[in-house]
């Protein structure tokens, strides 16, 4: 009975160390921040999370909404801080950079407008490249503000893939077995 609980656990655990040694595929992430007016932003975004564990690299914004109310789609993304440089020099201003941000909310650098002209949407611009202090600024449909982004009012976490739900039932089932098992031959 030792030796089959052992290497059940020795299966499970070698599996899991497997899985975690695996190259991070793109995941979704959701996030929110909550503006200085009680706004609150919020929706998903694809992404890489990059080797400091902290900064996703994102690809796609799947979704977002402003105070509960689904937005429109905003498909042009790029860094909040070369977007803010090329507008305060005048320059045409372009979606160059990488879209970045981070689950502690202390490396947001991003970008998400609805044209390339940018006519709507919402960024996070890093302090030092244009303005002493971080900023979190957006258009109409995200409430029309320009303030000093507050990080205790980001949240940004990981959305368990289906293989990480698969894995957590299979424990679970696992473990059940196991007691079962040990009742039935308690019983005998």
């Amino acid at each position: 009975m030792k030796n089959s609980l052992k290497i059940a656990f020795a299966t499970l655990a070698m599996v899991a160390t497997q899985a975690t040694a695996a190259p991070v595929p793109a995941a979704t992430y959701n996030f929110s921040y909550t503006d200085g007016t009680g706004g609150l932003l919020f929706g998903q975004v694809r992404g890489t999370i990059q080797a400091d564990s902290d900064s996703v690299l994102v690809s796609q914004l799947l979704s977002v909404n402003y105070n509960w109310m689904p937005a429109f789609a905003l498909p042009f993304l790029g860094s909040g801080t070369d977007y803010a440089t090329a507008l305060s020099t005048m320059s045409l201003p372009t979606f160059s950079g990488q879209p970045i941000l981070s689950l502690s909310g202390t490396r947001n650098d991003f970008l998400a407008c609805n044209t390339a002209d940018c006519d709507d949407g919402f960024t996070f611009v890093p302090a030092g490249a244009v303005f002493p202090v971080t900023v979190y600024a957006s258009g109409d449909a995200f409430g029309q503000i320009m303030e000093p982004y507050e990080v205790t009012n980001w949240s940004m976490s990981a959305v368990p893939e289906p293989a990480s739900w698969a894995m957590l039932i299979a424990g679970f089932g696992l473990t059940g077995a196991t007691l079962r098992r040990r009742r039935m031959l308690q019983a005998a």
